[in-house]
């Protein structure tokens, strides 16, 4: 059974997106030095918003039209 609490796990999560965000950045900026800070954020978002390979999110099914 899992000892982690149901907090822990969506603190483990949201570090995890932390992580990832991060990586992110610094792959932009070796593969594109001459980025600003304005639009490294602006590509980091588009990197969020419309990942490559999960176009429709990535559950395997068709897209859901619900707003959250």
């Amino acid at each position: 059974m899992d000892s982690q609490s149901p907090a822990d796990r969506l603190r483990m999560a949201f570090e995890m997106h932390e992580v990832g965000r991060r990586m992110y950045t610094q792959k932009l900026k070796r593969a594109r030095s001459i980025l600003t800070e304005p639009e490294l954020r602006d590509e980091l978002r588009r990197w969020l918003l419309n990942p490559p390979g999960a176009e429709n999110g990535d559950y395997p099914g068709p897209r859901s039209h619900r707003r959250i």
